[in-house]
């Protein structure tokens, strides 16, 4: 008889409001020894529009890729999407955040994943809690970000809660627009009533 072996990852969705929803993470010791572990959420989207957060406490770093070109002005990180800025590699920064977000907007459409604002020391060694990727293929752009590292005792589990907001922007907001503009419509949106 085969046994049933308990999940190590479990992930659960549940409605956060209109127009969200709230995606757990929680992820299990099952070991026999204590281990140190963090929750990192990938998104690909397509090959196009802007990534925008607020800049946090580290100096942007890009491992062993090409940094990617970005703007960071007025406490904002700002990537545009220009298929002839990605080179021969690809594009990666990584940064620490602030204010727990950041948003993809594309075609009149908006999308804000919503997370715990973390400071810098409690992310995994040589990452940050923000990470946008651009692919050398113009194949697709990844949206990360992380929870803290924490030390599980076997039988224990980390828990982490990212809420994806998705909007549909108003026509002013399709084409070029300062980022302070997107952000004012991100923090209106999680200012909400849940």
């Amino acid at each position: 008889m085969r046994s049933i072996r308990k999940p190590v990852i479990n992930k659960t969705y549940l409605p956060a409001g209109k127009n969200a929803i709230a995606v757990t993470y929680r992820i299990y010791n099952r070991g026999k020894v204590e281990k140190r572990v963090g929750a990192l959420e990938v998104t690909r989207v397509p090959p196009a529009g802007d990534v925008l957060f607020p800049l946090g406490d580290t100096a942007p770093v890009s491992g062993i890729f090409y940094p990617l070109p970005v703007s960071l002005e007025q406490g904002l990180c700002w990537f545009q999407y220009d298929g002839k800025k990605i080179r021969d590699d690809h594009h990666k920064i990584m940064l620490d955040g602030k204010e727990g977000w950041v948003a993809y907007r594309n075609k009149g459409y908006l999308l804000i994943k919503e997370f715990e604002d973390l400071p810098p020391n409690v992310i995994a060694e040589g990452e940050r809690e923000i990470e946008v990727f651009a692919h050398v293929e113009h194949t697709f752009i990844e949206i990360k970000q992380q929870s803290a590292v924490e030390t599980l005792a076997p039988g224990e589990f980390l828990t982490w809660t990212v809420v994806w907001h998705a909007l549909k922007l108003p026509p002013e907001l399709h084409g070029e627009i300062a980022p302070e503009q997107l952000a004012d419509v991100v923090r209106l949106e999680l200012m909400r009533p849940k």
